[in-house]
């Protein structure tokens, strides 16, 4: 039912000349989970050991066990960060992680389907769903959501269709 990796952001440039690099996050909670030991780098989900995470303005910058130089890690640039489910701590009942909120099924005050959830980010304020449809939907239960089944992969919504913009 859920995804085995959920994607934390993507690496940039080397910074200085022992191996590290920046670390660009999706969003701002995925520099919480960068405290993991083990992360999986690009569409092979190669393992690497991270010696050392600190915050920087635009994210942060990670130090790899297995690199020890900037021309190591440079070969490492633009490659998509993951973390396993298995290596995440585990959630109550009420709480989920938004990577499986991907594939939800969104209904309106209704019941009547809108679309399926693509992807989501923040704006700062709060957390955005984007809709297979070219809706956006904060996720602010009891003011646009009235339920979020994550089992059930379904959120139903406090507002009838037609007052959604599109």
């Amino acid at each position: 039912m859920y995804r085995d990796f959920i994607t934390l952001g993507k690496l940039g440039r080397p910074h200085g000349v022992v191996g590290e690099i920046n670390f660009i996050p999706n969003e701002q909670y995925s520099m919480a989970l960068l405290k993991l030991s083990r992360l999986y780098l690009g569409e092979k989900k190669d393992v690497v050991e991270v010696l050392s995470f600190r915050e920087s303005p635009k994210g942060g910058r990670i130090l790899f066990k297995s690199h020890d130089s900037r021309e190591s890690v440079k070969n490492l640039t633009n490659l998509i960060v993951f973390t396993s489910r298995n290596d995440l701590p585990l959630l109550d009942e009420s709480e989920y992680y938004l990577a499986d909120l991907i594939g939800a099924t969104v209904r309106d005050v209704t019941g009547k389907s809108i679309g399926l959830i693509q992807s989501y980010y923040s704006n700062g304020a709060q957390e955005i769903a984007s809709l297979d449809v070219g809706v956006d939907i904060p996720l602010i239960k009891g003011v646009f959501i009235k339920s979020l089944c994550i089992k059930e992969k379904e959120i139903r919504l406090l507002v009838p269709e037609e007052d959604l913009i599109v």
